[in-house]
């Protein structure tokens, strides 16, 4: 009880839900500086320096009050930056055509992260043995997640800081040569990264529907019945774990980067240029700086302490590109470009979570109950988890990173064909497209039970006496093909106009990396990855915009009333208006159900009986709701991992402006002009109230500023 007085009472007793508002004020103070020099050692050097800093101070809401949260990473939390980099450089002049560049660099950037019950050992003061135990990083209250519910507590990985240093060296030589400009170098950056955060310091429970639920006519659980707020008044969550950190709670991570290239640009002949270009790039794996990481081959069962815990450097990095830019016969109204490239990505490699997570350096308990016996209740809390266990010996959850990873791979291509006509206008029409694989995939649970009866069965996990074993991967792809219209009329009479149209498709297994595909993954229990294959997050099929600026030919000087003085100038002269339009069509759906009796660890997809299309779809009803519908228990559903497409959107604004004098300014700003609701993704749950429904705006109604502006 103590807990449900730390949420609001409903705003609206009409609705069961989005039955609370609430207009909470985000806040941000940051202050920046920069210092430079730039100085002329000889005629043939050149030295240049630079001295930049930030703080700042982030206050994020959730719209909840309090203790109130609306997601595993939304609670009231205050967000830390401190950030300084110092960069140098050295030209030198061998000759005029023989020029070479040395560069270091230093950044340094610590972020910081507490929510709302941070230092407040509210756990405690409630009476949950184990969570809050006396250090700072614990003090929080346990976060507590309710199915159809927002939850409780403080979000995870808080607190959490992520403080990186990055030493940067590169030299780079240039040399032309007849028609050719050849540039190569060198580059090597260390890598440092100080990482205090985990999943759950004070711990976490996850609370059904389940345990209060009906039995079926043929012995299960009626997944309709129940309430996940009826388990918690009992008591009884579902899920939960905590997770501890031993040996000191920062932990360091260290990596080296070496990159090397050179890069050609040749002038064929008066039409057409070539660009060709080699690099190569190598990334050592993580260690850590005083041999606290240790990881679990998944495929072998073999376990590694210290050093970079089995994983292997990977060589294959070689990225050739090309380019050409060609003016059929020389012409001057027409140019055709194409090029290919091949990139690999190691921003991912720092994630927050990783092989610091595991034993004998940190403990991560966490079960799963079947709904029917308890196996953690709310009075009991959680166990003591401070002991170092022999990895050998360990029944918890790993974190790992697979031994063979390799880094990101991504192709990209494109074809344009650019031409001049009449009235200064330019219209291009190009092909672009991508592929990418690798791509890194860092919270997939491998250890999970196929379908099944119960849940997550620990007795049909490859590996029973494991809970999970959340690997890093590098399997994710992501397919881009699209085609791309662009017609620009530069300035002339006061006249600017640039349109646009993309018609593109973006197609994923599901781990694209940017941000989170829509559905559920079937991976690895289905390994056909054409199981997974569906849209990306990013997939907008029809993407259009226009913006013009037109400065109005009336005034002094103008096409009409060009002898205007005086009052009637200063009211009617000098205006000029700005305008822009976009359109595009909706955002990918990925079905999932509310209640998940499949029997594995990650969730089920509905069975799809009929298409679900609407020729009238409302924000009541944005689909068919019936077309999906629950499958038996112990299955996976048949969807697809992305079926429907939610509403598109598009939007106008508008500004007027005018200058009165040299030095004053008016303007006025009309944003969503024509009072357009552009409206959110409708549900996508199978047994939630809202499923189907669309229950928000992403833009706010119209707008209208005014802005007076002096300078001087």
């Amino acid at each position: 009880k103590k807990l449900l007085d730390l949420l609001p009472l409903p705003t609206f007793s009409d609705r069961l839900a989005g039955n609370y508002l609430a207009n909470p004020v985000k806040t941000l103070d940051d202050y920046q500086g920069d210092a430079r020099i730039d100085h002329n050692i000889s005629n043939n050097d050149r030295l240049f320096g630079r001295f930049s800093f930030e703080r700042a101070k982030q206050y994020l809401p959730t719209g909840l009050p309090d203790f109130g949260a609306t997601g595993g990473f939304a609670s009231n939390q205050t967000f830390k930056t401190r950030a300084y980099n110092v960069a140098l450089s050295q030209t030198h002049i061998f000759k005029n055509n023989l020029i070479n560049q040395a560069s270091a660099g230093y950044n340094r950037v610590f972020n910081y992260i507490t929510s709302f019950g941070y230092l407040s050992n509210k756990s405690s003061e409630f009476g949950i043995p184990g969570a809050n135990l006396g250090t700072d990083e614990t003090s929080s209250l346990t976060r507590m997640t309710f199915q159809n519910f927002v939850g409780i507590g403080d979000r995870g990985f808080s607190p959490f800081q992520g403080g990186t240093n990055v030493f940067h060296y590169s030299d780079t030589l240039t040399k032309v040569k007849g028609s050719h400009s050849l540039t190569g170098g060198a580059a090597v950056r260390f890598m440092q990264l100080n990482l205090l955060g985990d999943t759950a310091l004070a711990g976490q429970f996850g609370y059904t529907r389940l345990f209060t639920a009906a039995f079926t006519a043929a012995g299960g659980l009626n997944a309709s019945t129940g309430n996940s707020i009826a388990s918690l008044l009992l008591g009884l969550p579902s899920t939960g774990g905590r997770n501890d950190q031993l040996q000191g709670s920062v932990k360091g991570r260290r990596w080296r980067e070496y990159r090397g290239f050179i890069d050609d640009t040749w002038t064929v002949n008066n039409s057409l240029t070539l660009n060709l270009g080699l690099a190569y790039m190598v990334t050592t794996p993580q260690s850590e700086n005083k041999d606290r990481f240790s990881n679990f081959d998944f495929y072998t069962g073999e376990t590694f302490v210290g050093g970079t815990i089995g994983v292997k450097t990977d060589y294959s990095n070689i990225q050739p590109r090309i380019g050409f830019a060609w003016s059929p016969r020389e012409s001057t109204n027409m140019v055709i470009r194409g090029g290919y490239g091949l990139y690999h990505d190691v921003s991912a490699i720092g994630g927050a979570t990783g092989p610091y997570q595991n034993p004998p350096f940190a403990n991560a308990y966490s079960f799963t109950s079947d709904n029917i016996t308890p196996v953690r209740t709310l009075a009991t809390g959680f166990p003591d988890n401070s002991q170092p266990v022999d990895p050998a010996n360990y029944r918890g959850t790993w974190t790992t990173i697979d031994p063979n990873i390799k880094q990101g791979r991504i192709q990209q291509w494109s074809l344009n064909v650019e031409r001049k006509l009449p009235s200064s206008t330019v219209m291009s029409v190009a092909y672009a497209g991508s592929y990418a694989d690798r791509l890194f995939d860092k919270s997939r649970d491998l250890n999970t039970a196929p379908p099944g009866p119960g849940f997550n069965a620990a007795a049909r996990r490859p590996y029973p006496q494991l809970q999970a074993v959340i690997a890093a991967l590098s399997r994710g792809w992501m397919e881009y093909n699209s085609l791309q219209l662009r017609v620009e009329r530069r300035a002339s009479n006061g006249f600017f106009l640039l349109g646009s149209y993309t018609y593109a498709q973006a197609l994923t297994n599901g781990v694209s990396g940017f941000g989170g595909d829509p559905g559920i993954v079937y991976f690895p229990v289905v390994t056909d990855d054409d199981v997974d294959r569906g849209s990306s997050n990013t997939d907008l099929r029809h993407n259009f915009s226009v913006s013009a600026l037109y400065e109005v030919p009336v005034g002094n000087g103008q096409r009409y009333l060009r002898d205007l003085k005086g009052l009637p100038e200063a009211i009617l002269g000098g205006w000029q208006i700005n305008t822009i339009f976009v359109a595009q069509s909706g955002y990918p759906l990925g079905m999932s159900m509310s209640t998940n009796l499949s029997g594995t660890g990650f969730g089920n997809r509905p069975n799809r009986i009929c298409d679900g299309r609407l020729d009238d779809p409302t924000i009541a009803k944005w689909f068919d709701t019936s077309c999906f519908v629950a499958p038996a228990p112990g299955v996976l559903g048949n969807a697809a991992r992305t079926t429907l497409f939610g509403p598109g959107r598009w939007n106008a604004d508008l500004s007027l402006s005018k200058k009165f004098v040299r030095r004053l300014q008016f303007r006025a700003e009309i944003f969503n002009l024509f009072n357009h609701a552009q409206f959110q993704t409708p549900g996508t749950i199978v047994g939630s109230p809202t499923f189907g429904v669309i229950q928000s705006t992403v833009k706010s109604s119209r707008q209208v500023q005014f802005a007076l502006k002096y300078v001087y």
